[in-house]
């Protein structure tokens, strides 16, 4: 397995599995000490950029949390409406693409699923409690369906957000 690979959980393509070595990819990220990697998903003619940031939150002091321990969750955690998994030094998270997408804040506007807790989960070591903030990123880069651009009324003053009502309507 690479330090951080990721793909489609299923053949129907309907979730993003994020899968993450820990024990490989821990690392002094300056300000703390975690895992940040980023890759690409192909997707069609467009591309999912996916970034999973996990940092630990303990006292500089602690010599233990320069690495990894091993914790095994026995359910999965919820983080928005996506699925975290921890197994020995292997995190796993799965994003279903049917949730709600946002835009990015940039020019391009793009279709992002962006979730963060800060207490998703500790580890007990010698020197104490360690808790740990994990970060998903998905962005979907290239041509999009998934937003309808909203529709401008110039008569009226006004624009109809997400497309005019009737865009939506099934036609018999």
């Amino acid at each position: 397995m690479n330090v951080f690979e990721c793909g489609f959980a299923a053949a129907n393509k309907d979730v993003i599995r994020m899968c993450a070595d820990l024990e490989h990819g821990w690392a002094n990220l300056v300000e703390a000490y975690g895992f940040d990697k980023t890759d690409y998903l192909d997707y069609g003619e467009s591309r999912f950029r996916c970034r999973l940031r996990l940092i630990e939150k303990a006292p500089r002091s602690y010599e233990s949390r320069k690495a990894f321990h091993e914790r095994y969750l026995l359910e999965p955690l919820k983080l928005g409406s996506n699925s975290v998994s921890l197994h020995g030094m292997k995190l796993e998270v799965d994003v279903p693409l049917a949730q709600s997408w946002k835009k990015t804040n940039d020019l391009n506007r793009r279709p992002i699923v962006y979730e963060i807790a800060d207490d998703v989960f500790s580890i007990e070591t010698e020197e104490g409690s360690i808790d740990y903030r994990l970060q998903v990123w998905v962005v979907l880069r290239g041509e999009s369906k998934m937003f309808v651009p909203d529709q401008f009324e110039y008569g009226d003053g006004f624009a109809w957000i997400g497309g005019r009502p009737e865009s939506n309507r099934e036609k018999f």
